[in-house]
């Protein structure tokens, strides 16, 4: 069983059995689709179901609707079953389909590879490291040109700038 990591609860501490979920992606419409997620997936995987009660702005506050066995606390990562994951559109990547895709300039120049992806209440940001150096860049469209996960490349305006700060 392949497992994606889709992000982090924290405990709702204005409701009982409430948590508030920080997604690990920036498609709201794939946590939507989902019912259940797992944690303790390298020991004994544990499934979960839940219900969003509401979106906030940054979480979405969910409720867990079967009994489960363990206590969940707050901080910890959940994951879902690959293949729960929806088919995303074109231009729709998981997270963890950009890690270790090369940051390529306009002129397919190499500036490294990316390693994390973060996200923040105001966007995606990848982290490329290059040459004992690390930089982040928006993953917008301000500055994201392409992505080819195929060819595992992500060609980024203005890399040799960015590169340099």
């Amino acid at each position: 069983m392949i497992f994606k990591k889709i992000g982090r609860l924290k405990k709702d501490k204005e409701f009982e059995n409430s948590f508030l979920f920080k997604s690990s992606f920036n498609n709201e419409d794939t946590i939507q689709k989902i019912d259940r997620f797992y944690f303790n997936i390298d020991t004994d995987p544990q499934e979960v179901k839940f219900k969003i009660l509401k979106k906030t702005e940054n979480f979405f506050q969910i409720k867990i609707v079967d009994s489960y066995e363990y206590e969940l606390k707050s901080g910890l990562e959940v994951y879902v079953k690959e293949n729960q994951l929806p088919k995303l559109d074109k231009n729709e990547f998981y997270n963890d389909q950009l890690i270790g895709c090369s940051a390529l300039s306009e002129e397919s120049f190499s500036y490294g590879e990316v390693k994390r992806v973060l996200n923040s209440s105001n966007g995606t940001i990848i982290e490329i490291f290059h040459n004992d150096r690390t930089y982040l860049v928006p993953f917008n469209v301000s500055f994201i040109i392409k992505v080819d996960l195929n060819k595992k490349i992500i060609i980024i305006k203005n890399l040799d700038e960015i590169s340099q700060l």
